[in-house]
């Protein structure tokens, strides 16, 4: 199981680092346009930092255009992935792309079928959207279903791309995705920062933490 960080945000990036829990990175439009910054800027600060592969989209609504911004990032730096969507126009600049080996991370897969067409270029990925499913009315025990189905759809294509699970809003999605066969899952600060804040962990952890001193002492003479 590998983890990357939903971000565009460097600092985000170097506050994560030193937890493990940064093998990569993925980025959509908005946050780099939250970054503040202009997107070559940010993504080669990006590239340098991180220890593994950087997904940035290729911005454009039709084929031609996607392929022409892809090859302008991907030439910034060798751990980079683009970013392609599960469409018609996408499966036709991911058929240009893949033929220049250029690493392809094919994204906005709500529903498995749509990976499908996508999986005879052997992406290096997949990324299937979980919760900001909801918003648009499905009930949350489909993401498990639908996760299920394209680890299902992958394996029996024998295909080497990599499920990466994407919009991971809660802890109880992060440790499904996990749970269902996902081979990487790309979690945005916030939702690490509620998954290490639970309340229930808070409530004992500040009690321990007044504890008198020769208790303390006492617990790990104990444990030595």
């Amino acid at each position: 199981m590998r983890y990357f960080l939903d971000t565009a945000s460097l600092v985000e990036v170097k506050r994560w680092l030193h937890s493990g829990l940064v093998s990569g990175v993925t980025t959509n439009a908005t946050l780099l346009a939250d970054s503040g910054k202009d997107i070559l800027t940010a993504v080669s600060e990006l590239s340098a930092a991180i220890p593994g592969p950087l997904s940035v989209p290729a911005i454009g609504n039709n084929s031609e255009t996607m392929v022409r911004h892809a090859r302008i990032i991907s030439s910034l730096a060798e751990n980079i992935v683009i970013k392609i969507p599960a469409t018609q126009e996408g499966l036709s600049a991911a058929r240009s792309l893949s033929s220049s080996d250029i690493c392809l991370n094919i994204t906005f897969v709500f529903e498995p079928a749509s990976a499908i067409p996508f999986l005879s270029l052997e992406p290096s990925y997949v990324s299937l959207i979980l919760d900001r499913s909801t918003d648009f009315g499905e009930p949350p025990e489909y993401r498990v279903l639908r996760l299920r189905q394209l680890r299902a759809i992958i394996d029996n294509s024998s295909s080497s791309t990599q499920i990466i699970a994407a919009s991971i809003r809660t802890p109880e999605t992060l440790s499904m995705a996990i749970h269902e066969g996902a081979d990487v899952v790309t979690v945005p600060p916030g939702t690490w920062d509620l998954t290490l804040n639970n309340p229930m962990t808070m409530i004992d952890a500040n009690l321990s933490e007044g504890l008198p001193k020769r208790l303390i002492e006492d617990l790990i003479r104990g444990r030595s």
